[in-house]
């Protein structure tokens, strides 16, 4: 992704191979990459006197030690922030790939030599395997017994703090983030990430789970939270989605919107056609799309409202000047016009409202 988009990206890529205390981007290929390690513990420790975050020189961060990374390297009073996002995995699907690359990957600091002469299901079943690993991740809690408390826990940190994209929807979840965070939309990046996509070339490959297999029961026994996490996390990416979509055709809602707030004001004030009439259709009218992306429709009817709210006081104090006032100064020259002070006219504005 950093590589279609010339991002410097923080992760595990790089070390200071100069033993140089300062930061410096290293150039790996098409990769621009931060010299710090924010994927262990040690590297985070040591990254903090660097202050990579801090520095204005990364774009992205890259870790699975999400935790550590917030707590160590982001600082609300130094104005350090970041926007989270994520491509969530089917745990089904996530935990049977760990295997079968853990059973080979004899350069990972997590290679374990036992597990080439396990199956997926003795693994599932022995003390060896994760289980609900992003619930444990998220709620930083990674020895207690799991229950519906940390569930939702992390429903709400996900809701929240994450911009969520899913790895069976990498295309949508591409735009999706493209566009939140206003990611480099050129016909090279997107060629770039469609050829990274179809060739898939850090895949670890191995067979597909069916589910209802006995391997797929023995994960899904020992994952129970994090596939109720994936499957609230589907629903918010699709809802997500269908926001983007209700995004496009705001202008017609807002233009709906602007003319029953202008057919409601003309039943109520009949004199008041011309003018709202010319604001309401003029303001709906000039809206572009650029603009609407920016105004909700929560927005548009909060400030019709708003002016709604001042013509209303306006006609208000009009009807009671001339049904209050106009009467009672004639009545200071007409003494056969004084019984009608105090308001006989059959109107609902009486004292109490007035006060």
């Amino acid at each position: 992704m950093d590589s279609c988009l010339s991002l410097v990206v923080v992760s595990g890529g790089a070390r200071n191979q100069d033993g140089s205390d300062s930061l410096r981007i290293v150039n790996n290929g098409a990769r621009r990459i931060l010299n710090t390690d924010v994927t262990t513990m040690d590297g985070i420790n040591k990254a903090v006197a660097l202050d990579p975050l801090g520095s204005g020189l990364a774009d992205v961060v890259v870790t699975p030690s999400i935790d550590l990374v917030v707590n160590n390297l982001l600082s609300t009073r130094r104005g350090v922030k970041a926007r989270m996002f994520g491509v969530f995995r089917h745990p089904i699907d996530r935990a049977a790939s760990l295997f079968h690359y853990l059973q080979k990957a004899d350069w990972e600091r997590t290679f374990d030599p036992d597990l080439s002469n396990m199956t997926i299901v003795e693994w599932a079943q022995s003390k060896k395997a994760e289980n609900n690993w992003m619930v444990r991740t998220l709620t930083q809690d990674m020895d207690s017994h799991i229950n519906e408390v940390h569930l939702d826990l992390a429903k709400d940190i996900v809701k929240r703090k994450f911009v969520v994209g899913l790895a069976s929807e990498m295309k949508l979840s591409w735009e999706l983030f493209k566009n939140y965070f206003g990611w480099p939309d050129t016909d090279v990046s997107n060629e770039c990430m469609v050829k990274m996509l179809t060739e898939k070339s850090n895949a670890n490959k191995h067979d597909i789970i069916l589910e209802g297999s006995p391997e797929w029961e023995a994960l899904e026994a020992i994952n129970k939270w994090d596939i109720a996490l994936y499957e609230y996390i589907v629903e918010l990416f699709w809802e997500r989605q269908t926001n983007e979509q209700k995004i496009d055709s705001t202008e017609d809602e807002l233009q709906m919107i602007s003319e029953l707030a202008y057919e409601r004001r003309i039943q109520e004030y009949p004199g008041s056609k011309t003018s709202k009439s010319k604001t309401s259709r003029s303001k709906a009218g000039k809206m572009s799309k650029t603009n609407i992306m920016e105004v909700t429709v929560e927005d548009e009817i909060t400030q019709l409202e708003e002016e709604e709210e001042k013509s209303d006081v306006w006609n208000y104090y009009k009807k009671w000047f001339y049904e209050k006032i106009v009467p009672l100064l004639t009545s200071l020259f007409n003494d056969e016009s004084k019984n009608s002070i105090g308001g006989s006219n059959g109107d609902d504005y009486g004292s109490d409202e007035l006060v």
